[in-house]
């Protein structure tokens, strides 16, 4: 019997001790959130406990899940959750579910007040949820797409630069740093990274024809032709290019390359007026009275009113009967 005592004495001893080593702060602060549904008690408690006991995670855990469930004031919840793993590392693995809701909510946000065109209020939460997790690259490319909304393009490169830093084959952030650069003018800069593309997506025809743009921009017109043709090899019916490749070769006084890529183009529309001009003006400097009589013909059909197509049929039948 006196043995049964005994054991009943310990027991009890160890319940008072259990609930003992709780301060009065924190059971207030757990029976507010429990039973009361009072948050601003329980963060008031909350804040005494960790003023007498700053080494106490459990109180920082709690204000966390207090700031998180009841304030929805998320980017606080993490702060109260990373500074509960300072002190003791082995809560860690609650503290990151809280994490990770906290970046949820904070981006979810973001996209609400982006999607409302509120770009500077979308702007806070990106940030907040950025710091989170920096790596999170769906952030990261919300935040620099929302610092282009803002026209704030410095800060949109730095974060396009570090995510290619941590994403090597990420392509929308090399095109993003690239449509930058071409829209600021540094059309260098612009090849650097249309290049860098052209490695990641070799079949892509955007990337070739980019660059020709940016060479043909800074008048380096003999690379560009070198891009041109490399984004025709990839779509050879493709009639904005071979404009562009046959105007080019045209500027460039090569007029029989240039006759033969309008005959291209005239292939497919037999219409077209400027390739029917172009394709005139070439034989023209070639002397190819012929084909001058054959294509300023069609052009005049094609542009009744055109009293240049007129002269040079004109011009063609003269030198062909003086022959």
């Amino acid at each position: 019997m006196k043995n049964r005592l005994n054991l009943v004495l310990i027991i009890l001893v160890g319940l008072f001790l259990l609930v003992g080593c709780q301060s009065q702060y924190m059971r207030t602060a757990k029976l507010a959130v429990r039973d009361e549904d009072d948050p601003e008690k329980a963060i008031k408690n909350l804040k005494l406990e960790i003023e007498q006991n700053p080494e106490n995670a459990e109180a920082y855990l709690l204000m966390a899940k207090v700031y998180g469930q009841y304030k929805k004031d998320y980017a606080t919840a993490f702060e109260y959750a990373r500074k509960a793993v300072e002190v003791d590392p082995s809560v860690e693995p609650e503290a990151e579910a809280i994490y990770t809701t906290s970046w949820a909510q904070l981006h979810n946000q973001g996209l609400d007040e982006f999607e409302a065109e509120d770009y500077e209020a979308a702007l806070k939460y990106f940030k907040k949820a950025n710091n989170i997790f920096p790596d999170s690259l769906v952030t990261e490319k919300m935040l620099a797409n929302n610092y282009i909304r803002l026209d704030s393009m410095d800060k949109a490169k730095e974060v396009y630069l570090n995510i290619i830093k941590d994403y090597p084959d990420d392509v929308k952030s090399r095109e993003a740093l690239a449509t930058i650069y071409y829209n600021n003018g540094k059309y260098q800069e612009a090849i650097k990274y249309y290049k860098d593309l052209i490695e990641l997506e070799p079949n892509k025809i955007n990337w070739p024809y980019n660059i020709a743009v940016c060479y043909s921009t800074i008048g380096e017109h003999n690379k560009a032709l070198t891009y041109y043709k490399k984004a025709l090899s990839y779509e050879p019916k493709n009639k904005k290019l071979l404009h562009k490749i046959a105007a080019t070769e045209f500027n460039n006084e090569n007029y029989e390359i240039s006759a033969n890529y309008y005959s291209k183009i005239l292939e497919m529309d037999s219409e077209d007026k400027e390739a029917l001009e172009f394709i005139t003006r070439s034989y023209n400097f070639l002397k190819d009275w012929d084909n001058v009589l054959k294509y300023a013909t069609k052009w005049k059909e094609v542009e009744p009113d055109s009293e240049t197509a007129r002269l040079f049929v004109n011009l063609a039948k003269q030198k062909l009967s003086s022959q």
